[in-house]
């Protein structure tokens, strides 16, 4: 008489030995997550408080200290190149013995976007138009358009609490793209091109505000502009033949027929931008 209870691996004759290879692994696989939680678990707190693997009896003495300014936090935005360079300027000033600042990188971040646009414009659409940049970028930005207090212009005017700048990117892009469509089917610019791209920076960034500083009331030009100015002073060694594009568009593309005064419009003046054989 057959005996009673499920059949096993070892007492069926029914199981070939392939079979019963592969129920005993399931078995061991059932069972094996158990021992081995039992096997890692953590032993209980005794009380004791653990040893300092640091602690090595060396005695170290500061010799020389560079100060620094804080490390700041970019999040989502390709602007490592601001907050690097900016980092750079802030440190100089400690060395030279100035006070700690706290510049904001997203007024650099602004105007390059600005002009940024301005020039892929002029070439039409030829150049890359990106969120990168350079330590240059930051040198040129501050001789230009000054520096600005990061409490007073933080760059987040879209319910952020850190930097993200896909979305304004990607808007940005767009816009240009658009913009420049248009203009070369209609062989001009609209006046109001740069105005509207500058609007979608004041919305995700905010606009350019006054501000105080010290008790004095300034515009963001007012600062960095001084004799001691790291930027200008770096600047002013490459004032003699320095490097310059020849910003002339191909002649020989048809979609720059007609839009030279637009370009010289757009830029303020910049008259020989895509003048063609100029």
């Amino acid at each position: 008489m057959p005996q009673q209870g499920n059949p096993t691996a070892n007492n069926n004759p029914n199981l070939n030995p392939r079979m019963r290879k592969t129920l005993l692994l399931a078995l061991a696989a059932a069972f094996a997550p158990a021992a081995f939680a039992t096997y890692m678990q953590a032993p209980a707190f005794d009380g004791a408080e653990p040893e300092n693997p640091d602690s090595t009896g060396f005695t170290f003495t500061d010799i020389k200290i560079n100060p620094t300014t804080p490390v700041k936090d970019q999040n989502k935005s390709g602007t490592c190149w601001a907050f690097s360079g900016l980092s750079t300027l802030e440190d100089d000033v400690l060395r030279k013995g100035g006070p700690e600042l706290d510049l904001s990188e997203m007024f650099v971040v602004r105007n390059a976007y600005i002009d940024k646009a301005k020039k892929w414009m002029r070439m039409n659409g030829m150049i890359n138009f990106a969120q990168g940049g350079s330590f240059g970028d930051v040198l040129n930005m501050t001789e230009l358009y000054g520096a600005m207090p990061e409490e007073a212009y933080t760059g987040l005017n879209y319910g952020e609490e850190k930097h993200s700048h896909y979305e304004m990117a990607d808007a940005l892009e767009a816009y240009l793209k658009a913009v420049l469509a248009r203009g070369q089917k209609n062989s001009k610019l609209s006046t109001a091109w740069l105005p509207g791209f500058v609007g979608i920076l004041d919305a995700y960034l905010g606009p350019v505000p006054d501000f105080h500083l010290q008790g004095e009331e300034l515009h963001s030009e007012a600062v960095g502009k001084g004799d001691g100015n790291r930027a200008r002073e770096i600047h002013q060694l490459h004032q003699l033949y320095p490097p310059s594009l020849l910003r002339m568009g191909d002649a020989r593309d048809p979609r720059q027929l007609g839009m030279d005064q637009e370009h010289e419009r757009a830029d303020g003046g910049d008259a020989g931008a895509c003048r063609h054989g100029s």
